[in-house]
Order: structure tokens, then C-alpha cells, then sequence
């Protein structure tokens, strides 16, 4: 599909957009052939006048892997929190079950013994079983939060990530223009 003036063609990119893109300039840009046979040609990113130029090629693929190795490390990384957070959620779910099921056994023995003994339920022995239920509901509770604050660090790990994405894609484009800017 043509649109505008000139040699344009419509493309999709990878996130769906339409892009524009001029395929005489774009082949122009890899060969290093912007001008016609008659005028100057410049340097393009594998070589000059259409010759091969290892040094440029060589650079220009390595500035191409570095952006592919920061947006690798980056979806591991976030792979990797995203697990661990799944973890420690669960972990902490599972510990906090367990605390109230040992909660729930000691206060059964404390039934019984007082059962045993005759003691009613009245008194400082219903105070003492209060006290125990509250401080093994505290301790679950506790044991929940501290699961959902290591999943929440592990979120704000993946975020911080996705912050310094773009910074690591512009580091390896700059440095793959300046080494084939010293190139020539």
C-alpha cells in the first residue's frame, strides 16, 4: 500500500503501528549508497559506495546483539520476579495456614487439659486461651505480610528493570554510532 508523495511504503512494525519507510533511503542506509554513480556515495552501516566493510558490518551487528541482550536480560529478569513473587506469596500463604493450624492444636490441648482437670471455662483459663488464639492469629498475619512485602519487592525489582530498559537499548545505540562514526 502507497501512500504520500514519493517512494513510500506502508509497513507494520513489530507493535502493530504503521510506520512509514522509504525503501530507496533504507537500502541506501545499508549499503552506503545514497547517491546516484555520478555524485559522492556516503558511508553506510556495512560498508561504503556498496564495498563491504568488515569493521562497520562487525559494529553494527554488535550494536544490534547488545540491544537483543538487554531486552533478553530484562524478560528474564522479569520472568524471574514474576516467579518469585508467585513463591513467596505462596510460601507465606503456606506458613500462615500452618501457624493457624498449630494455633487451632494448642488450643485444642488447652481444652482438654482444662477438660481434664475440671477447670471451667470461666475466668483466667478463658483468658489464657484468648491470649493464645490472638498471639497464633498475630503470627499468621504476620507470616502473610511478610510474604506479600518480599512479592511487592520483587514487583517494584521488575519495574525498576523496565525503567532502565530504554537507557540500555540508547547506551548500545550510541556507543554503535560512535565506533562506526570513528571508523569512518
Amino acid at each position: 500500500m502507497r501512500f504520500g508523495i514519493g517512494n513510500f511504503a506502508e509497513w507494520n512494525d513489530s507493535c502493530g503501528q504503521r510506520v512509514a519507510r522509504d525503501p530507496v533511503t533504507m537500502s541506501a542506509l545499508a549499503t552506503g549508497t545514497a547517491a546516484t554513480s555520478t555524485t559522492a556515495a556516503t558511508a553506510g552501516l556495512f560498508g561504503t559506495g556498496g564495498a563491504f566493510a568488515l569493521g562497520q558490518t562487525l559494529t553494527t551487528l554488535g550494536t544490534v546483539m547488545g540491544i537483543g541482550s538487554s531486552i533478553a536480560a530484562y524478560n528474564a529478569s522479569k520472568e524471574s520476579n514474576s516467579y518469585n513473587a508467585a513463591m513467596a506469596k505462596a510460601e507465606g500463604a503456606a506458613a500462615a495456614r500452618q501457624t493457624r493450624e498449630d494455633t487451632d492444636r494448642r488450643m485444642g490441648a488447652i481444652r482438654a487439659a482444662r477438660s481434664k482437670s475440671g477447670v471451667t471455662g470461666e475466668g483466667t483459663p478463658l483468658l489464657v486461651a484468648e491470649d493464645t488464639a490472638i498471639a497464633g492469629e498475630l503470627d499468621a498475619l504476620d507470616r502473610e505480610w511478610a510474604a506479600k512485602s518480599e512479592a511487592t519487592l520483587y514487583d517494584y525489582r521488575t519495574r525498576s528493570e523496565r525503567a532502565r530498559l530504554p537507557y540500555a537499548i540508547g547506551s548500545s545505540l550510541l556507543t554503535g554510532a560512535g565506533r562506526l562514526g570513528a571508523l569512518g
